[in-house]
């Protein structure tokens, strides 16, 4: 009993030898299936990776698929604006569902330095924001923290740098509790996080610091919800957004019912989870994703079958060259099914082969490409780069696809051929008709 695993795996690995070594025979036609497989491999991966590192659970942004935003907000609907703390604290804040929410400006351009002149005055992308980001936006501190409450509330101004602007500014790291000037502004700094990919737009910045503590409590008048802000909400689980956007949907209602009955506050359908806010471009209007879904499918079934047509035409022509072999093995009693399952045995192994060359072009791709790829106009100036994370490019998720694909490439490209091969005649296999 103990050697029949070892006989069936003896078996597999002959039949695979051997189906190398016919391989090896036609070397151009291998070449050139190897190819072909390889760049539609390379097409579908570079479409899901920057799909994973977009939406994906991919640090620092690491709650994605659970956190809800609001960016757009209107009066009336003839105003239109981005959102504000104020509006996060009456219609977010305390909602069941809600672990934390927080607000957050553009990163926008600014000036530091260290104080009194004594070191080099750097152009930064820094962000407003509050201590809860911190949570939102699970960042790694390489030195000190994020943001206290008592420097929220007590209005200390206090700012969190990026470890490219710590070194270009003190020439180490390590520099939690040192001070800068930010804008002509003494701040101290709580904390130093690794560098962030443009790619995380939301997280993304150089230098993070405390807005006025005030925006969450003053309403000087109609327009004070709207501001220059994003909200981001982190839900208990993925099941709740539903019911936490009713929540915001119907404290929104009781605003326009009371203190803005005669300006009513306008959010559409927010709030967005994170595919629906990267492509909710206009503030008047939210993205239609029915349509961004089916063009992405679409692009999908055109990468995997246009590839698939041409290598299907070329494995028929693979088949012909061996008709007389499909006569030979017939007459000595092999049976259709076992002649198919030798043609997609072959077949799978020049689509492997195309499979990893098709993952490494995937990478370069990407790589060469990532600026296209991620970019959008709000990075225009930006000091940022678009570094690609380790974590998201290798996990086994991204190795399963790629076997998938390799899988349906070659059932979609040998299974009609070999069929079509093995339903001829003996008599017209053996004379090559």
């Amino acid at each position: 009993m103990k050697t029949q695993p070892t006989t069936h795996l003896s078996r597999h690995f002959a039949l695979c030898l051997q189906a190398w070594r016919l391989v090896r025979t036609q070397p151009v036609l291998a070449a050139v299936s190897v190819l072909g497989t390889a760049f539609a491999i390379a097409m579908i991966m570079v479409i899901v990776l920057t799909w994973q590192l977009k939406y994906s659970d991919v640090y620092p942004e690491t709650h994605r698929s659970r956190t809800l935003f609001v960016s757009a907000l209107g009066l009336a609907n003839r105003s239109y604006d981005y959102s504000s703390a104020l509006f996060m604290r009456d219609c977010v804040e305390g909602l069941p569902g809600v672990e934390t929410c927080t607000a957050y400006s553009f990163a926008s351009d600014a000036l530091v330095t260290l104080p009194a002149g004594s070191g080099q005055r750097l152009r930064v992308d820094a962000k407003q924001t509050d201590p809860e980001f911190w949570r939102v936006f699970p960042f790694r501190f390489v030195s000190g923290t994020g943001f206290s409450q008592a420097d929220f509330e007590s209005g200390r101004p206090s700012a969190v740098l990026c470890e490219s602007v710590a070194r270009r500014l003190f020439g180490r790291t390590d520099v939690a509790g040192e001070y800068i000037v930010l804008n002509r502004s003494h701040m101290r700094v709580a904390g130093v996080v690794p560098d962030v990919s443009l790619t995380a737009r939301d997280a993304y910045a150089q230098l993070w610091w405390l807005y006025p503590y005030s925006e969450r409590h003053t309403r000087r008048n109609y327009t004070a919800y709207l501001g220059d802000m994003t909200v981001a909400m982190l839900v208990s689980s993925r099941d709740s957004m539903q019911a936490v956007r009713a929540g915001v949907q119907r404290r929104v209602k009781l605003l326009n019912e009371g203190a803005m009955k005669d300006t009513p506050l306008w959010i559409g359908d927010q709030p967005d989870d994170i595919r629906t806010h990267l492509n909710h471009v206009w503030a008047n209007v939210g993205p239609d994703m029915t349509m961004f879904y089916a063009e992405h499918a679409l692009l999908l079934l055109l990468v995997l079958l246009v590839p698939a047509l041409n290598l299907s035409g070329l494995n028929h022509s693979r088949m012909q060259q061996r008709c007389r072999e499909m006569g030979v093995r017939k007459a000595f009693g092999a049976t259709r099914l076992s002649l198919v399952l030798r043609m997609l045995r072959e077949n799978m192994l020049l689509t492997l082969a195309g499979g990893l060359v098709g993952l490494a072009l995937s990478y370069l791709a990407l790589y060469l490409l990532r600026g296209w790829l991620f970019f959008d106009y709000a990075d225009t100036g930006s000091q940022g780069q678009y570094s690609l994370s380790l974590q998201a490019l290798f996990s086994p998720t991204v190795f399963l696809l790629a076997f998938l694909f390799c899988f349906v490439i070659n059932v979609l490209s040998a299974t009609v051929p070999a069929l079509v091969a093995t339903r001829q005649p003996i008599a017209e296999a053996l004379n090559g008709k």
